[in-house]
């Protein structure tokens, strides 16, 4: 088999992988949000430079958690948000130094803080970034939001490792209770002309589908960035001053004292109808996706499947053809997303007048 054929085979294998993908990472999202990997990962990144280990929290720590920008950010009065922008953090930082004394210098204002227990290396951080800075606030926030990249950059590296653990972890659970066979797969699209020409009418849906979703997306991420630059750009750091920030934040915390209790049980049921919807959802697109390639004719599922435990031949092509799965939707789907574009632009580009006659109609 060469040309045409070998290429719907190949998409045909590309479509599965990019539709269970699609569930797999739904799935990877909703345990995410059922454990709150990011927040706790921003959290923990956070930590390590405020020198909080454990339960040993210097008092910036604290403050900075408690400032109404962060918390603002946050679904409750006790959770972490799962992002910061950097220009808030840089924002914050020099709002509690210049609340805690306004008629200091900056430095002054850094030795002034109190350490954790055993030390704490972010103050000596921003003693660094101050004296860079030669004692001038703009300066300083900005070199302190470029410090916050940095640390950011470490963590996303984090999270994402942590995800593509995770990622495989599912990817192996759903390719076992599933049986998605790569090479049981492949024969079948090998044999089956019908079965090809399915699955290549599945690709185009998926690849239409995506192209759609990531626009959205693009679009959602044009207008939280530009919320964000609003957000940031509301306050100065010259208005922190004492009837400024400071003013605000005494204000702010006499009026929520009140409304803690409420706002930390509200953020808690937030996150956990997010966490349900988010499941609902990653179930009903692993369903969806075993429907659709299993009305395709493709070999899934363990029914009807009889394998001979003394047949250690066919044993080893069944684990070979399972984990080729299991690593290929650990990919993720944008992965999947992207060579499955390419190759049905080869094949729109490929294809001849003569082939497509030949290529039978589905059933």
């Amino acid at each position: 088999m060469f040309g045409i054929e070998s290429l719907d085979v190949l998409i045909g294998l590309f479509a599965v992988y990019l539709t269970f993908s699609l569930a797999v990472t739904a799935i990877v999202e909703a345990i995410g949000t059922w454990l709150g990997i990011r927040s706790k990962n921003l959290e923990a990144a956070l930590g390590e430079f405020f020198g909080a280990n454990g339960t040993d929290k210097s008092r910036l720590f604290s403050k900075f958690f408690c400032h109404p920008l962060i918390q603002s950010l946050s679904k409750g009065t006790d959770q972490w948000p799962s992002y910061i922008p950097k220009e808030t953090f840089g924002q914050v930082i020099v709002d509690i130094l210049q609340s805690d004394a306004s008629s200091k210098g900056l430095m002054e204002s850094i030795d002034g803080l109190d350490e954790a227990k055993g030390g704490w290396r972010g103050k000596g951080i921003l003693k660094a970034l101050a004296s860079q800075a030669e004692g001038d606030i703009g300066k300083f926030r900005s070199a302190v939001e470029s410090h916050f990249d940095s640390a950011m950059d470490r963590a996303t590296g984090w999270f994402k490792r942590q995800q593509q653990n995770l990622a495989l972890a599912v990817s192996l659970v759903v390719v076992i209770g599933a049986n998605v066979d790569s090479i049981a797969i492949a024969s079948k699209l090998q044999s089956s002309p019908q079965a090809r020409v399915k699955m290549v009418e599945l690709a185009e849906k998926r690849v239409a589908e995506a192209q759609t979703a990531e626009e959205l997306a693009r679009k959602k991420a044009n207008v939280e960035a530009a919320s964000v630059r609003v957000e940031t750009g509301s306050a100065t750091p010259g208005e922190s001053g004492k009837g400024g920030v400071r003013g605000a934040q005494q204000d702010d915390s006499r009026r929520n004292r009140a409304k803690n209790s409420a706002r930390s049980e509200e953020g808690a049921k937030d996150q956990y109808n997010e966490a349900v919807r988010e499941t609902q959802a990653a179930v009903k697109t692993l369903e969806t996706a075993r429907a659709d390639l299993m009305s395709a004719g493709l070999p899934l599922g363990w029914k009807g499947e009889s394998i001979r435990l003394h047949d250690w031949k066919a044993l080893l092509v069944k684990a070979v053809g399972l984990l080729i799965s299991a690593f290929a939707l650990s990919l993720g789907a944008p992965f999947w997303f992207d060579r499955l574009k390419s190759i049905m632009q080869i094949r729109g580009a490929g294809i001849s007048p003569n082939e497509k006659k030949e290529i039978p109609a589905p059933k």
